[in-house]
């Protein structure tokens, strides 16, 4: 069984605390794999597993902080252009998390100038242990304490830093792909296995960053396909020797598609701890613009033909939260404008 312990240079009899960043990418409005014409398994809106996959990521750490005091926790979000309401919440919550906190609102848009942004924070601000996070990952109480304590243990044992991807992806199962060599441990909670796949959200040390920066750029500047993961970070494993393992079962599970729905693990009892209670985001508006007000907007926006955007700001307002509005509400009342406020409706 493998035991915790410290990690050479990092003995915890240091005064020095040991460093865990967390890059949590973030986006509310869309989905990067919509082309495939598939609904998320849990059913909710992009918005909604924002909040819950953000809430229960900030418990967890909330829970290594007071598990493992010799560790100094932060987390750092980027999100790409989430709404308005969206964003209220994700800055309410990081008022509750124990660990130092930052908010970062990207000018980029997509997913992959996302994906490198939060490389290269990582890279700059990280010092020990950076985990690269997304905002469709539900994790479990112990993820981030579980996590951080097989990487101590493994890493001593081995000799040599691991990274920890924290999902057994079933797909990974399926017919094509079972015909891999891989070791099986036991951890001091689970079982946990060498993986050689990875999504571009995983566990890693910091000097791997450094040393392999070539991968983590690759990976953040490629375009969205099947083989962006396999071309890039996962050469990690697969050609460069560096150890990634996995949990069994999953400490967090990904809410994407009946693919990737884990038959052993209780979604929901996971997601109905994070169910959210919210006040309206207090919208402000912009003064420097003339002001349309969408109504019933549904999910795009106002053709770019229809107003000039140096001139105009559109304010898109619906009752349906797969619209990712601006103003989540009923067009009957809509608390968050003022009388008067729009140039056009």
């Amino acid at each position: 069984m493998l035991q915790p312990q410290a990690i050479g240079a990092h003995d915890h009899s240091s005064t020095l605390k040991r460093h865990f960043l967390c890059v949590l990418q973030t986006h509310s409005r869309g989905d990067s794999q919509a082309h495939l014409n598939k609904k998320r398994y849990c059913g909710a809106s992009k918005s909604e597993i924002t909040r819950r996959c953000t809430a229960s990521l900030i418990d967890s750490m909330n829970r290594a902080s007071d598990a493992l005091p010799q560790y100094e926790f932060e987390l750092a979000i980027f999100d790409d252009h989430s709404d308005a309401q969206t964003v209220h919440d994700l800055q309410e919550m990081l008022l509750g998390a124990r660990s130092k906190t930052n908010f970062f609102a990207l000018e980029s848009h997509g997913i992959m100038p996302s994906i490198l942004a939060c490389y290269e924070y990582g890279k700059e601000h990280g010092r020990d242990l950076v985990y690269f996070a997304q905002d469709d990952y539900l994790f479990c109480e112990t993820a981030i304490t579980e996590m951080i304590q097989f990487d101590e243990a493994a890493s001593a044992k081995l000799r040599a830093p691991i990274s920890i991807y924290p999902f057994n992806d079933p797909f990974r199962y399926t017919d094509i792909n079972n015909h891999e060599f891989l070791r099986m441990v036991q951890g001091e909670f689970r079982h946990w296995r060498t993986n050689n796949h990875t999504a571009s959200c995983f566990m890693t040390h910091h000097s791997i960053i450094e040393k392999n920066w070539d991968l983590f750029y690759k990976m953040g500047t490629s375009e969205v396909s099947a083989s962006m993961e396999r071309d890039s970070i996962n050469c990690l494993w697969q050609e460069r020797g560096y150890f990634l393992f996995t949990p069994i079962p999953s400490l967090a599970l990904h809410l994407q598609y009946d693919t990737e729905k884990d038959p052993f693990i209780d979604w929901r009892a996971w997601w109905d701890r994070f169910e959210p209670t919210r006040t309206p985001t207090p919208f402000i508006l912009p003064t420097e613009k003339k002001i349309v007000v969408n109504v019933g907007c549904g999910k795009s926006p106002l053709p770019v033909s229809s107003l000039r955007h140096d001139e105009w700001a559109e304010v898109r307002v619906d009752s349906d939260p797969e619209a990712s509005p601006d103003i989540l509400a009923d067009m009957a009342d809509v608390p968050q404008l003022p009388a008067h406020c729009a140039d056009i409706i």
